[in-house]
C-alpha cells in the first residue's frame, strides 16, 4: 500500500466527502494501526468491528486474506480476534476464528490488547514504563528474525532521538 492505493470517498457532512483507502486497503491499514499501539483506544478496536459488522462471514475472510497479502501479518488476525472478543465479529466465522486461535504469537498479542484496550482509561506514555507492552508487542507482529532485527533498531533510534 502507498500514495497509489485504491481509494474510496466518504461523506462526513452533508456535501463534504473525504478521500480514504478504499475497504480492503482500509481493514489491513486499520489492523496494523491498532497493533502498532497494542490497542489501546477503545475506539479504534470498536470502529474496525462497526465497519466488519455487516460483512459476511466470507468477505471478512477475504479481507483478512488480503491483508497477509500486503504485509500485515498478525495484526490482522490480533485485530479480528479483540474484535470478536469484544463485539462478537468472528460469532458466524468459526472457522477463522479457530484458524487465527492456532498461533501462539497471536494469541499473545491478543492478550496483551485486552489487557491494554479493558484496563484503566489512561494514556500508556502516562505511567513509567506505560509503553512497554506497545514495544514488545511491535516484536511479534511478523514472524521474521529481519523484521524483529529491523523493529529493534527502529525503537532505539526513536528512543535515542527523544533524550536528544
Amino acid at each position: 500500500m502507498g500514495m497509489g492505493s485504491a481509494r474510496q470517498f466518504v461523506e462526513v457532512a452533508p456535501g463534504i466527502e473525504l478521500p480514504t483507502l478504499a475497504p480492503d486497503e482500509l481493514f489491513a491499514y486499520l489492523a496494523v494501526h491498532g497493533a502498532s499501539s497494542t490497542w489501546f483506544r477503545l475506539k479504534w478496536i470498536s470502529d474496525l468491528a462497526a465497519i466488519l459488522d455487516n460483512q459476511s462471514p466470507m468477505e471478512i475472510a477475504r479481507k483478512y486474506d488480503l491483508s497477509q497479502e500486503y504485509g500485515a501479518g498478525r495484526a490482522a488476525g490480533q485485530a479480528l480476534l479483540l474484535a470478536d472478543e469484544l463485539f462478537g465479529t468472528l460469532d458466524e466465522n468459526v472457522t477463522l476464528r479457530e484458524e487465527l486461535s492456532t498461533d501462539a504469537q497471536t494469541l499473545r498479542l491478543l492478550r496483551s490488547a485486552f489487557s491494554m484496550v479493558t484496563g484503566a482509561p489512561v494514556e500508556p506514555t502516562s505511567r513509567r514504563f506505560g509503553t512497554l507492552p506497545i514495544h514488545w508487542t511491535q516484536l511479534l507482529l511478523l514472524p521474521s528474525l529481519k523484521f524483529k532485527l529491523s523493529e529493534i533498531t527502529r525503537q532505539a533510534a526513536t528512543a535515542l532521538r527523544s533524550r536528544g
